[in-house]
């Protein structure tokens, strides 16, 4: 759930995670992604975030969900990384959204409210 993030993060946090939108190529910021699934493939997608030093966290609700937020130290490439294993299966059958917040917004830093979700197919790197 896109409440459960801080309250703010500041802007220097993700600025190196650019992503665009696949249809209308803004330039978006990726704060991270959240994770639904079996609890035990989102306990291996928890595992190896926080192995790589991104925080993660579970919501247990009908659909179990696990968000991994990127921080200030994130590196491009890791970050990424995670985020590829995890939409190729490599943590078992998961589906994402990609938190994101546009450029403009996280100009002054991010709040929960300036977040919105896409899909992977809606956008490209």
């Amino acid at each position: 759930m896109i409440a459960d993030l801080p309250p703010y993060i500041p802007a220097t946090a993700v600025e190196q995670i650019v992503i665009y939108n696949a249809s209308s190529n803004e330039p978006l910021i990726m704060v991270g992604f959240v994770a639904f699934g079996d609890p035990a493939d989102l306990a291996k997608l928890e595992a190896a975030a926080k192995a790589g030093g991104f925080p993660a966290s579970r919501l247990e609700q009908d659909d179990p969900e696990s968000m991994v937020i990127y921080r200030t130290e994130a590196d491009r490439g890791k970050a990424l990384k995670l985020y590829h294993d995890a939409l190729s299966g490599r943590f078992g059958k998961l589906r994402l959204e990609i938190l994101i917040v546009t450029k403009e917004d996280a100009a002054d830093g991010i709040s929960g409210d300036e977040l919105r979700k896409l899909d992977p197919d809606q956008i490209r790197e």
